[in-house]
């Protein structure tokens, strides 16, 4: 069972790598987070574990790794690090494109290009709610407007880069 499991890790190794490289942003902090996956796999299929979905359950135990790699990071350090929820959601739209690598690029380049294109206020809107998991009240003390503005502001904001990535992932479908 062991040996079929460690076969199975070194097959979606670069899959499960890159699942947790999106989430972290740090190839050092990436392969860190990878060895430790791979020690409680190896350690969990030792027991006999009976697994039916080895991606699935692999990316399952990186997630958990990497929220609480993040939880330790926060409690260590002032630095704003996504929020729980935010690295659920970035592990479902990899897992979601996963297959798909090619995919998963073009959607990450489109993103990285329409972030760039936003306004500085617009990056600073979304960074806050999204990445620094403001409440929209904080982010409206903060910066000093109403939370009405902020909510109508963040929104506007998102749509304004969905619609860009959907604009960008389009246009690269198109044959040349």
């Amino acid at each position: 069972m062991a040996t079929d499991v460690l076969t199975e890790l070194l097959q979606y190794r670069a899959e499960l790598f890159g699942f947790i490289r999106a989430i972290v942003h740090s190839t050092h902090d990436a392969e860190d987070l990878f060895q430790e996956v791979a020690r409680v796999i190896v350690r969990k299929a030792e027991t006999g574990i009976d697994v039916r979905d080895f991606r699935a359950w692999s990316k399952e135990i990186a997630r958990r790794l990497v929220k609480a790699h993040f939880r330790t990071r926060q409690a260590h350090a002032n630095v704003y690090l996504p929020s729980e929820e935010m690295v659920d959601l970035l592990g479902a739209v990899y897992t979601r494109f996963s297959p798909g690598t090619d995919r998963l690029s073009a959607e990450h380049d489109a993103l990285h290009a329409c972030l760039s294109e936003l306004s500085r206020e617009n990056r600073v809107l979304l960074h806050l709610r999204f990445f620094a998991d403001q409440a929209y009240d904080a982010m409206a003390r903060r910066l000093r407007r109403t939370e009405a503005a902020i909510r109508r502001a963040t929104s506007r904001a998102r749509l304004a880069l969905v619609q860009c990535v959907r604009r960008r992932l389009q246009a690269a479908e198109q044959p040349g």
